[in-house]
C-alpha cells in the first residue's frame, strides 16, 4: 500500500489544548493540510505525517483524475459565459459540464468514507445519486454531520490517525468543491437563459395563435343546428346578419398565460448534456 504524506504548518501552543496537537481547518488552509495530490507543499509546512489507508489512496488517485479537468474547465468559463447570453443552447453542450458528475461522485465518496472511518460496519450504504440528500437519506446525513472534520474551528487531534484521515477526506471535499462551484454557477446561468428564451418563444406563438383565433371567429360563417318538431332535424348555414354585426362580440383574452418557470436540470445522455 502506498504511503500518504500529509504536511502541516507549525501551530502555536493553544490556550485550551496546550502542547497537544490541534488544527484549524479553513478554506484558505492557513496551517494545511497540504498534499502533493492537489498542489505544491509550502516550504514552511514542516510537520510531516504518514498515513496508510487503502480508501484514501483510491480517493487521492481519483482526485488526480478529476481535479485537472475541473481546473482546465475553470479557465474556459469566461469564454463560455460570454456566449451564454446569446447562444445558451450551444453553451449547454460545453465539454466542461461533463466534469460535474465525476466530481459529484467523488464528493459522495468523501462523505461516505468519512462516516465509514468512524462508524465502521455500522455505516449505512452509500445513498444512490437520486437519494443522496437530506430529505431522502436523513439518517446518513446526520452521520455525515457528526463525522466531517469541522471548519473554521480549532480542533484537538485526539486520535491522531483517525483525525488526520478525517481531516484529509474533508480537505479533498473542499478542493473538489472549490473547482466545481464555478461550473455549477455557469450551468445555472445557461439554464436560466435557455428557460427565458424558451418561454418567450412559446408565449409569442401562443399570442399569435390567440389573435388568429379571434380574427377567424369574426370572419367565419356561423353554423346553427335546429331541431324541428317532426322526427327529422334540419341544419341551416347562414352568414352573420347585419344586425348581428352590430352586436358586441365577447373578445377572448389574447394574452396566453403559461406556467411559471421550471428548473432545467442537466442529464447526461450519450456523453452529452440533455436539457429536460
Amino acid at each position: 500500500m502506498d504511503d500518504i504524506k500529509l504536511y502541516l504548518k507549525p501551530r502555536p501552543a493553544h490556550p485550551n489544548f496546550g502542547d497537544r496537537p490541534w488544527i484549524l481547518l479553513k478554506r484558505d488552509f492557513p496551517y494545511g493540510p497540504f498534499c502533493s495530490a492537489w498542489g505544491p507543499i509550502p516550504p514552511d509546512a514542516t510537520e510531516v505525517y504518514t498515513l496508510h489507508s487503502r480508501p484514501l489512496t483510491a480517493g487521492l488517485t481519483k482526485l488526480q483524475e478529476v481535479l485537472p479537468k475541473l481546473r482546465e474547465a475553470n479557465t474556459e468559463i469566461p469564454r463560455i459565459q460570454a456566449s451564454a447570453s446569446t447562444s445558451p443552447f450551444s453553451a449547454s453542450f460545453w465539454d466542461g459540464f461533463q466534469t460535474v458528475r465525476p466530481a459529484q461522485d467523488l464528493l459522495a465518496d468523501c462523505r461516505h468514507q468519512t462516516v465509514k472511518l468512524v462508524f465502521g460496519d455500522r455505516t449505512p450504504p452509500k445513498p444512490s445519486r437520486k437519494r443522496n440528500n437530506l430529505v431522502h437519506s436523513p439518517e446518513f446525513w446526520k452521520l455525515v454531520g457528526e463525522t466531517t472534520f469541522p471548519l473554521n474551528r480549532d480542533v484537538e487531534l485526539v486520535d491522531l490517525d483517525i483525525d488526520l484521515q478525517r481531516l484529509l477526506w474533508t480537505t479533498i471535499f473542499l478542493v473538489i468543491q472549490q473547482g466545481l462551484k464555478p461550473i455549477i454557477r455557469l450551468w445555472e446561468e445557461v439554464s436560466h437563459n435557455i428557460e427565458e428564451i424558451t418561454w418567450r418563444s412559446v408565449a409569442g406563438v401562443g399570442n399569435y395563435l390567440s389573435s388568429f383565433w379571434v380574427r377567424d371567429k369574426h370572419q367565419s360563417p356561423q353554423v346553427q343546428v335546429s331541431t324541428s318538431t317532426s322526427s327529422e332535424s334540419t341544419v341551416s348555414t347562414s352568414t352573420t346578419s347585419s344586425a348581428s354585426d352590430n352586436q358586441e362580440h365577447p373578445t377572448p383574452n389574447t394574452l396566453v398565460s403559461f406556467p411559471g418557470g421550471r428548473s432545467i436540470k442537466p442529464f447526461l445522455v450519450s456523453g452529452k448534456i440533455k436539457v429536460d
